[in-house]
């Protein structure tokens, strides 16, 4: 697996993480609706997003990997980032801040201390 196959798995693994801790919260139909605001809203800067799709069962990558073959790694990493942010933004405005902030703090705590520290040294480049 090279650097672009493994970059794109740990950001969807990331994203289904969130979709399954929203799903926990606040239920898989709202979920749904809110993955189809935050796609739509960051789909205009990452248009592949819209590739994206989701039901009851999960979220699918399969045509969104077709897309992003090509493309870099940073690209992959931001437009997952830009989609997680929106993802946030959408249930702080809906939950609140401080349950999101929890969200997201329970998030960052599962994800293995060494992609942590990898994300830290991308950020400096």
């Amino acid at each position: 697996m090279d650097g672009q196959d493994t970059t794109l798995v740990d950001a969807e693994a990331r994203l289904s993480e969130l979709w399954e801790r929203m799903v926990q919260t606040i239920g898989i139909h709202t979920v749904g609706v809110l993955m189809d605001r935050a796609i739509w809203d960051v789909s205009r800067k990452h248009p592949e997003l819209a590739l994206i799709q989701h039901s009851e069962t999960g979220l699918s990558f399969a045509a969104l990997n077709r897309s992003y073959a090509n493309q870099s790694p940073q690209e992959v990493v931001e437009a997952f980032s830009d989609l997680s942010s929106e993802l946030m933004i959408i249930l702080a405005r809906l939950l609140g801040q401080e349950m999101a902030q929890r969200l997201a703090a329970e998030l960052e705590a599962k994800m293995p201390r060494e992609k942590r520290q990898s994300r830290k040294g991308s950020k400096s480049e």
